[in-house]
């Protein structure tokens, strides 16, 4: 079952987006080879652009030995994000959604190289956030950001195709750590990004991930 709503980084770095055709400021707070429903889109171009250096305070990498993500691994690679990033090139295949709640509403995909990255959020991973999300919508707003081993990021934004993205957002909350949560939930999202410094392709089955949800005043 499929729900419509309107509307970055998690434990160790976060992106929210705002919504008003501006930029995708990136905050704090604690989101791959499926096939996506739905088509994707044509190129676009991304018309603003940004970066965070973790040297500001603003975001931060994580070194040392982690606790597990409470989130459920999925059997197989559930993504592919492939291409060129202000960064460098990235090919990702493991992916989790996080809900927006609040004021914030919308949803966090993230992508990693590595199911172990997820528990601190460790990079290189990309994120694809939509403040808006009604199903089977082809031309969302999308605010993407790509994240290094250190941390830096750097942000940009264009629009993705939403195939589905599953009701059953049960708990909204939890920390590495603490007992995995088994899901069903579902969020299929596809896109082609081309602007200064990208060239980047996705087709997203990401799967539900309440430590990378975010709940707004």
């Amino acid at each position: 079952m499929s729900a419509s709503a309107t509307g970055t980084t998690g434990a160790a770095a976060s992106t929210a987006a705002e919504t008003g055709a501006e930029t995708a400021e990136p905050t704090g707070a604690g989101a791959s080879t499926g096939e996506a429903t739905g088509a994707t889109t044509g190129a676009t171009t991304g018309s603003t652009t940004g970066s965070v250096d973790p040297s500001d305070g603003t975001s931060s990498g994580t070194t040392g030995e982690a606790p597990a993500s409470c989130c459920s691994i999925p059997d197989v690679a559930n993504a592919k994000v492939s291409g060129t990033t202000p960064h460098g090139p990235v090919d990702l295949t493991w992916a989790w959604y996080g809900i927006h709640g609040g004021e914030c509403g919308g949803v966090s995909v993230f992508v990693f190289a590595d199911p172990g990255q997820l528990a601190m959020m460790v990079g290189p991973w990309v994120e694809v956030f939509l403040p808006s999300f009604d199903v089977e919508m082809a031309e969302a707003p999308a605010f993407f950001t790509v994240a290094d081993a250190q941390g830096k990021q750097e942000f940009v934004e264009g629009t993705a195709t939403i195939g589905v993205i599953d009701e059953g957002h049960e708990p909204w909350w939890c920390g590495p750590g603490d007992p995995v949560v088994e899901t069903a939930s579902r969020a299929g999202v596809s896109f082609e990004l081309v602007a200064d410094g990208w060239d980047l392709s996705g087709t997203i089955e990401a799967v539900y991930c309440p430590q990378l949800s975010v709940i707004c005043p």
